[in-house]
C-alpha cells in the first residue's frame, strides 16, 4: 500500500495509468457478470452453422471463447472483429494470410523485447504499447482465418494444422523476446541500485571518490534474477499446458455434435451451472496470456521486480491447485453426462 500510495505521489502519468488499470479490470468485472447472465439463457451446446451478425462477445459461446482471458475476450478480438467488419480486411487484403499476420507480430514482439531492457521507464512503456498492438494482431489472425474458412465467430482450436502451429511458435518467440529484455534490463537496474547505495570513501593518497561493500545493503545476483524469470517463464507454460489440456478435455465433453438428447440435456446443465463457471472463470485469470497481460501493467507501474518475487510463489500453486480441482471436476461431469472421459 505504501509502495502505491508514493507511485500516486509522482506524477498525472503514473496517476492516469492506475485510473486506466483500474477502469479496466472494473469493466472486465461487468462484463464477466453481463457475459454469466446471458450464458444463463442459452439453449445450445454445440455450434455446428453460423449465421451471419456482427460480433458481439455474449453470442456464439464456445469453450474457448469462454476459458480465454479477459483481455483478449473483451477487447483484443472485440476490437479486431469490428475492425474486420468494419474494414473487410479479410476480403479486400485477401493476399495478406494468417501466417503472415503471426510473422509480422512476432517481429514487433522482438522489439517489444528490446524496449523492455532499456533503463528508460517511458521506452518500457512504449513496449507495453507495442506489446498491446502484437497481441492485437494475433487476435487478427484468428479473425482473418475464421472469414476465409467461412467460420466467421465459430471459435474452436484449429489443432494439427500449420496456422496452430506458427501461432505456438509465435507466442514462444514473444514469451522469450519478453523474458530476454527484462533479465537485461533488472540485471542492469539491481548493478546501478546497488553501485548507488555502497559507501563511498576518499582515497588517502589521491583524494579520489571509491566505492567499498557493505553487507547491509541487499544485493541481487544476475543468476538470482535469471532463475525469477526463468521461473515465471515455466509458469507461463505450465499454464498454457493445463489450459489446452482442459479446454480440449471439456470442448469433446460439453460440445459434441455426435450426443444424444439426452446428454445434450446435461451438457447444458453442466455448462449452466455455478462451479463450471467458478473454474471457467479462474482459468481466464490464470491462463498464460492473462498472466502476460500482469507482467506488462507491472512494467506500466514499474514495479517488476516486485510482481515476479510474488507471482512466482503464488502463481504455480494456484495453477496446480486450480487443475486438481478441475481435473476432479472434469470426471465428476462426465459421469453425470454419462460419457467416457478422454484423457490427453
Amino acid at each position: 500500500m505504501l509502495k502505491i500510495t508514493e507511485f500516486l505521489k509522482t506524477n498525472f502519468v503514473n496517476r492516469a495509468i492506475l485510473l486506466l488499470l483500474f477502469s479496466m479490470v472494473v469493466y472486465f468485472l461487468c462484463m464477466d457478470v453481463a457475459f454469466y447472465f446471458h450464458n444463463q439463457s442459452r439453449t445450445y451446446t454445440f455450434i455446428s452453422s453460423k449465421e451471419e451478425h456482427t460480433y458481439s462477445p455474449f453470442k456464439d459461446i464456445t469453450m474457448k471463447l469462454a476459458m480465454s482471458d479477459h483481455p483478449n475476450h473483451y477487447f483484443y478480438l472485440l476490437t479486431a472483429e469490428k475492425f474486420d467488419e468494419a474494414t473487410n480486411f479479410s476480403g479486400v487484403f485477401f493476399f495478406v494470410t494468417p501466417n503472415m499476420i503471426s510473422v509480422l507480430h512476432t517481429f514487433v514482439s522482438i522489439l517489444c523485447g528490446k524496449l523492455f531492457s532499456s533503463d528508460s521507464l517511458n521506452m518500457r512503456r512504449l513496449g507495453v504499447l507495442l506489446f498491446v498492438l502484437r497481441t492485437w494482431l494475433d487476435a487478427l489472425d484468428g479473425v482473418v482465418f475464421r472469414a476465409r474458412v467461412k467460420k466467421r465467430h465459430v471459435f474452436f482450436s484449429q489443432r494439427g494444422s500449420s496456422g496452430y502451429f506458427v501461432d505456438a511458435v509465435a507466442d514462444v518467440i514473444s514469451g522469450v523476446a519478453m523474458s530476454i529484455g527484462l533479465i537485461i534490463y533488472l540485471s542492469r537496474s539491481w548493478a546501478k541500485r546497488h553501485t548507488e547505495l555502497l559507501p563511498k570513501s576518499k582515497s588517502p593518497e589521491n583524494g579520489s571518490t571509491t566505492y567499498t561493500p557493505n553487507g547491509s545493503h541487499q544485493v541481487v545476483s544476475k543468476r538470482r534474477i535469471i532463475l525469477k524469470v526463468a521461473v515465471f517463464g515455466i509458469m507461463i507454460l505450465l499454464a498454457a499446458g493445463l489450459w489446452d489440456r482442459f479446454h480440449d478435455l471439456y470442448h469433446h465433453l460439453l460440445e459434441s455434435p455426435k450426443a444424444s438428447v439426452e446428454q445434450q440435456g446435461r451438457e447444458l446443465v453442466v455448462l449452466k451451472s455455478s462451479m463450471m463457471w467458478i473454474i471457467i472463470w479462474f482459468w481466464r485469470i490464470l491462463n498464460a496470456p492473462e498472466l502476460i497481460e500482469m507482467m506488462l501493467a507491472a512494467i506500466l507501474v514499474d514495479r517488476v521486480w516486485e510482481f515476479l518475487s510474488w507471482i512466482i510463489y503464488a502463481g504455480p500453486v494456484a495453477v496446480c491447485l486450480l487443475s486438481v480441482i478441475t481435473e476432479i471436476h472434469y470426471h465428476t461431469v462426465s459421469s453425470f453426462i454419462g460419457k467416457i472421459p478422454t484423457v490427453t
